[in-house]
C-alpha cells in the first residue's frame, strides 16, 4: 500500500511499482494499468505516479492508466469527502489529477459498477427516472476527461430487463463516441471485481 503508515511497507510498494514500470518499458508497452488510489488525497500514490511520468524519456509515448471505480448510480464507498452530489469517483480522480499537476501521461480507466444492483434498488418508475437522470449527469462530466478505457464486468453485460438495458445504454453510449476507447472485460474472479474495486 503506497499510503501505508509503515515506512517499510510503503517503500516496498514503491519499489514494486518501479519494477513494474521498468518491465513495462522494457517490453515496449504503451500503457501501464495501475490500481485505484488507496484513498482520497493519496499523496504518496500521486508522488510515485508523477515521478514515473517525469522519468520517462522525452520521446516516450508511454502512459499511465489509473483504475477509478465508476458508480453513476450512487457513491463508490471511497470514504472520502465527496462532492455535494455524492460522486466519490469523480472526487477521487479530481484529487489525483491535481496532485500530479494534470500530467498528460496520466489517464483514466473507469470501472463500471453493477447495473442490475442499481436498477433493483429503484422500486418505482419515479425512482428509476431519478436514477437515469443522475447516471446521465454523472456520465457527462467524464466525457471531457482523459478516459482511455471502460472496465466492464462480464456478468453485468447479460441484461434482460428493459430498465437494465435502458440505463446501460444511457451510461455507456456517450463513451463509445470517444476516440480510440478500449473496453476491458473483467472476470468475476479478478481482484477488482465489484465491491473489491479498492484495495485496503
Amino acid at each position: 500500500d503506497l499510503e501505508s503508515q509503515d515506512p517499510i511497507a510503503r517503500q516496498a510498494a514503491e519499489e514494486l511499482l518501479r519494477r513494474n514500470d521498468t518491465l513495462s518499458t522494457h517490453l515496449g508497452l504503451q500503457a501501464l494499468l495501475l490500481p485505484p488510489p488507496p484513498r482520497m488525497h493519496s499523496v504518496n500514490y500521486a508522488r510515485a505516479l508523477k515521478a514515473m511520468c517525469e522519468n520517462q524519456p522525452a520521446n516516450s509515448y508511454k502512459q499511465y492508466w489509473v483504475l477509478i471505480p465508476f458508480d453513476p448510480y450512487g457513491g463508490t464507498g471511497t470514504g472520502g469527502a465527496g462532492a455535494g452530489d455524492g460522486d466519490d469517483s469523480w472526487q477521487l480522480w479530481d484529487s489525483l489529477r491535481h496532485l500530479v499537476d494534470h500530467h498528460p501521461k496520466v489517464n483514466v480507466v473507469l470501472m463500471q459498477t453493477d447495473i442490475k444492483r442499481a436498477v433493483s434498488a429503484a422500486s418505482s418508475d419515479s425512482e428509476r427516472r431519478t436514477l437515469w437522470a443522475q447516471a446521465e449527469l454523472r456520465t457527462k462530466r467524464w466525457i471531457s476527461e482523459p478516459v482511455k478505457a471502460l472496465w466492464l464486468q462480464v456478468a453485468d453485460l447479460d441484461l434482460k430487463e428493459a430498465a437494465e438495458v435502458d440505463i446501460a445504454r444511457r451510461v455507456l453510449n456517450p463513451f463509445f463516441h470517444l476516440p480510440k476507447l478500449h473496453v476491458i472485460l473483467n472476470s468475476p474472479k479478478n481482484k477488482y471485481h465489484r465491491n473489491e474495486a479498492r484495495p485496503s
